[in-house]
């Protein structure tokens, strides 16, 4: 067995005691957990006693460890995590971010002399909440450090992918692209109603899922929902999870009068089920990486209009299965919408082709054997 040891964070934001939502690198570990021993891995897993995601790890069966930095400068947590993996005779050190997390492992693998992956979803470049002086620190620092030290770099996205290597300088040998993949068998194809959306009818649900936090661009998709309900169109917009600006995000759907057309659905883990009540996805964010929501509505079989961030070109194809729209341009959000509001034959021709498009490149199973080779392929110094 191949002993790696895993470093999964969980949202630091907690309403009593608990973590706020799960973020996308959590949801991707915990999803491949059951899975690692068949292909020879052995996982020990670092992540919060506190973390929502903690039984799905135990329930695998891993050896689970009370592990969090609690701030970038804790320079404690390198002798930790070097202690860890000496402890446990791991030969591979495995991190998904945050960037700080990176870089104190890859001192603690240096420190330990076992070798660091890390997956990078998203570039420092586009950490919107950051201040543009601080970007360019931080970039500073994660170049002269993380990226000198770290023996392999996995990139979710094509674009990921070329920005560390044209603008970080990152040698190919050391730098991998792996999708993001989900279990499609859990997700089935929506079978879209005709009829939603009518006067006299149900609505016609869109929806949103990602974390209630800046990045995310929430107050588009409310402005978007408002902007249909005004101007006549019967519509749901539903917002899937949870975060710090659900107060926030909840008094500006009461002040614009929404609530008979906005649902806030909280944290769910039946999220097969969330995607059968959309008729299509709309995804206002800021920032991503490569999102793993965008990926199983594709498999819910669902169009999706989208920002053009991180990894969205290489999940909607413009005009197939969807549109992709500049961040903040309510009114070509708006036209897409109401295009695919009112052409239900458009809006399931468009969702059988996400499901193609999901099938094509974002399978669980094929990113598990990635990361299989990728993990052999470091223990063993191949580049």
């Amino acid at each position: 067995m191949l002993r790696v040891l895993q470093i999964v964070i969980a949202p630091q934001v907690q309403r009593s005691g608990q973590p706020i939502g799960v973020t996308g690198p959590e949801r991707r570990a915990a999803n491949l957990a059951p899975y690692w021993r068949e292909y020879g891995i052995e996982p020990i897993v670092c992540y919060p006693q506190r973390g929502n995601l903690r039984g799905h790890f135990v329930g695998a069966g891993l050896k689970v460890i009370d592990f969090e930095i609690g701030n970038k400068l804790n320079l404690s947590a390198i002798r930790r995590i070097a202690t860890l993996a000496l402890e446990h005779s791991v030969q591979l050190i495995h991190t998904q971010g945050p960037a700080s997390l990176d870089m104190l492992a890859c001192f603690g693998g240096l420190y330990a002399g076992i070798p660091v992956i890390i997956t990078r979803p998203v570039m420092i470049e586009d950490q919107i909440t950051y201040s543009p002086p601080r970007r360019r620190l931080y970039s500073l620092i994660d170049r002269a450090t993380t990226l000198r030290l770290v023996r392999r770099v996995i990139a979710v996205s094509h674009r990921g992918y070329q920005h560390l290597h044209d603008y970080c300088r990152l040698e190919e040998r050391r730098l991998q692209r792996i999708y993001n993949g989900i279990n499609l068998r859990r997700f089935e194809i929506r079978q879209h109603n005709e009829n939603r959306g009518e006067s006299n009818g149900p609505p016609l649900v869109i929806g949103m899922v990602a974390q209630l936090f800046a990045p995310k661009g929430w107050p588009d998709f409310i402005k978007a929902i408002a902007r249909l309900r005004d101007q006549g169109d019967n519509v749901l917009g539903l917002i899937v999870g949870e975060g710090e600006l659900r107060d926030a995000l909840e008094a500006d759907v009461a002040n614009r009068g929404l609530h008979a057309n906005i649902e806030f659905t909280g944290f769910r883990e039946d999220m097969a089920k969330i995607y059968q009540r959309m008729d299509f996805l709309l995804f206002t964010t800021h920032r991503e990486g490569l999102s793993v929501a965008v990926i199983e509505a594709l498999a819910s079989g669902l169009p999706i209009v989208a920002t053009d961030v991180g990894g969205i070109r290489e999940q909607v194809e413009e005009g197939r299965n969807g549109h992709i729209v500049q961040v903040g341009d309510l009114d070509l959000i708006v036209q897409h919408c109401t295009r695919l509001i009112r052409d239900p034959a458009r809006r399931a021709a468009m969702g059988l082709a996400s499901r193609t498009i999901a099938e094509e490149r974002f399978s669980e199973r094929r990113m598990l054997e990635e990361y299989v080779t990728c993990y052999q392929q470091t223990a063993s110094g191949i580049s």
